[in-house]
């Protein structure tokens, strides 16, 4: 908080805010049975390079199609989040 100028303790800053999609508002607990230590977690970010590309992946996943398919295929997810 107190670096001067010209001695800055980072270079960048990143705040971000998730909201939850629709159909997955609250996190869910895997159903793993295999010890903890052999859990492996992954975090997708998708970016989109338009606003309305990023509608249609919005879109995708509050109807269903994104996290309808991860069910189907026991991905197990956590919690589904919008950026």
């Amino acid at each position: 908080m107190n670096a001067s100028y010209q001695n800055p303790p980072y270079t960048r800053m990143e705040t971000i805010i998730l909201t939850a999609f629709e159909l997955s508002p609250a996190m869910n607990l895997p159903q793993l049975h295999s010890d903890k230590k052999e859990h492996i977690y992954e975090l997708r970010s998708y970016e989109s390079a338009t606003e309305n590309y990023h509608i249609n992946k919005v879109k995708m996943f509050n109807t269903g199609g994104e996290i309808g398919i991860f069910s189907k295929l026991n991905f197990n997810g956590a919690f589904y989040v919008l950026l």
